[in-house]
């Protein structure tokens, strides 16, 4: 499990292809950036790739508060530019001055956010469900609720996600398409059962909201 830390001390961890030990100064770097709630582990399949291993050198991190990276926690809101300003510390660790960007929902806006920082670093932009500027009524309603019942116990104790917000998630990131037997896997690895992180990422979209909206939304939406 490779690690990187950046000049601001801040520890990020990262993963190469299986079957590579270690980045080809000869090739070009694409990074992969993840989705928000899954690790980088969810991108396994184009990080393995060995078709496109042969003309890139496939790079995936964990962006802040997601797997194994270790960036401190604090009850500020979600920063794009910060954590578009970190990953380009990353690449700055690792010795990369330019490469090609492949992101995933979060991951595209993050993605946006390095290319309009750092132009001349960006060789290419591929983005992925990347989230619409204006969110329709009935997505900001659906992310209103789901903040909510983010406060919530999950009622044995613990800091686990209540398990509605699992299957919301599930839903929302598949559908009924057959990876979302995957869904639990990936879960293991990512974000976890921590229900204070999934608080935090939920966060992202939206500012929190009154308890009505939970309560005219739960049983409906989630």
């Amino acid at each position: 499990m490779p690690y990187i830390k950046t000049s601001d001390d801040l520890t990020f961890h990262y993963a190469l292809p299986s079957f590579q030990a270690s980045i080809d100064p000869q090739k070009p770097t694409m990074l992969l950036l993840h989705p928000r709630i899954f690790d980088l582990h969810v991108l396994d399949p184009q990080l393995n790739c060995e078709r496109l291993s042969k003309g890139f050198n496939l790079l995936a991190v964990d962006h802040h508060w997601h797997g194994l990276t270790k960036v401190p926690m604090d009850s500020d809101l979600y920063d794009f530019k910060r954590v578009a300003k970190d990953l380009l510390a990353v690449m700055d660790a690792l010795k990369i001055a330019q490469f090609h960007l492949f992101g995933v929902q979060v991951g595209a806006i993050l993605g946006l956010r390095m290319a309009t920082m750092a132009p001349n670093r960006i060789l290419s932009l591929l983005l992925c469900s990347t989230p619409p500027p204006q969110e329709s009524p009935q997505n900001v309603q659906t992310y209103r609720a789901m903040r909510e019942v983010c406060r919530d116990s999950a009622g044995d104790g613990t800091d686990s996600i209540p398990q509605e917000i699992v299957n919301a998630g599930k839903w929302i990131y598949f559908g009924s398409h057959k990876d979302a037997e995957l869904f639990p896997i990936w879960l293991k690895t990512s974000v976890g059962n921590c229900r204070t992180q999934w608080f935090l990422l939920v966060d992202i979209i939206l500012p929190i909201e009154s308890q009505s909206v939970k309560s005219r939304i739960r049983g409906k939406v989630l």
